[in-house]
């Protein structure tokens, strides 16, 4: 009995998405970056989809379809607050700035990216710091 292996072109294609902190960790009211880093051919031009959510609103935040440049999607929630670079993307990095960071930011992001039909996701967590303040003991 013989087996044979065909490995095909869209096996070949798979592709992982990671992340360049799995927690990151800012104080209130401060700006954070967050970063996802992904393979792309540089020589032509990828079939991008990108989608980040916030797990705890169980929806997208922020979407950028490379076929569709000049409609970016913002949640309401953090429209002029988060900034993310659709050029980068097409480079393989997606990076967001959000500014001015609120409690309820905090939580679980995830980024879901499809290339050229294949699609990868990987979460991060953004937790609040706690401001240290010195303490003074009175005797």
């Amino acid at each position: 009995m013989s087996v044979f292996l065909f490995l095909t072109p869209a096996a070949q294609s798979e592709f992982t998405v990671s992340v360049e902190q799995e927690v990151y960790q800012a104080e209130e009211n401060s700006n954070i970056t967050m970063a996802w880093i992904f393979p792309v051919d540089t020589n032509k031009s990828p079939d991008l989809y990108v989608d980040l959510q916030n797990v705890k609103l169980k929806s997208s935040i922020y979407t950028y379809n490379s076929k569709r440049d000049a409609k970016l999607y913002l949640h309401e929630i953090y429209r002029d607050r988060l900034h993310c670079d659709p050029q980068l993307a097409m480079k393989g990095q997606f990076k967001c700035l959000l500014t001015d960071l609120m409690v309820s930011d905090t939580g679980t992001y995830q980024c879901i990216v499809t290339l050229n039909g294949k699609s990868n996701s990987k979460p991060c967590d953004l937790n609040k710091k706690v401001k240290r303040t010195k303490t003074k003991l009175i005797v």
